[in-house]
């Protein structure tokens, strides 16, 4: 796989659901949670994370900054590589249900980059985004068929 493939399918992979706006370009509704009934990072977590409140203690705040800076930087990584993945035509099979389990994603993660060494001398975005779509693959290719065929 080249590497320019491996940077889209990463992207893509890493927060494919993590925000998406409607066509009228109108915020959609709260969500209520997901599939493993994990508690949502809200906007307003986000918030206080970059930008905590005076009276915290600097250990608190420091805190929030990798929080706020380890989100957005993840966030910006994912839409980034939606659009790679969505130009370079990369089938990208996650749950419709919801976002996967935390716990379900640092498993892939790890079992990846164990079996794949070579991948700890790439970005954590693309051996993060290989991961998810190395522990989802899509039906076709599961039943081992091509696009097209049935």
């Amino acid at each position: 796989m080249s590497r320019n493939a491996l940077l889209a399918l990463t992207i893509a992979v890493l927060f494919c659901g993590a925000a998406r706006a409607q066509d009228d370009g109108e915020m959609p509704p709260p969500p209520q949670g997901n599939a493993a009934d994990e508690p949502v990072f809200m906007a307003g977590q986000l918030k206080d994370a970059c930008q905590p409140p005076a009276n915290e203690t600097a250990a608190a705040k420091a805190a929030g900054g990798k929080v706020c800076d380890s989100y957005l930087r993840g966030l910006a990584d994912g839409l980034f590589m939606v659009g790679a993945l969505d130009a370079s035509r990369i089938q990208l099979c996650l749950p419709d249900d919801g976002p996967l389990a935390l716990d379900d994603a640092k498993a892939a993660f790890l079992k990846y980059v164990t079996d794949h060494p070579e991948a700890l001398e790439h970005s954590a975005g693309l051996a993060g985004a290989f991961a998810m779509v190395a522990a989802n693959p899509c039906a076709d290719e599961v039943m081992g068929r091509d696009e097209g065929q049935e």
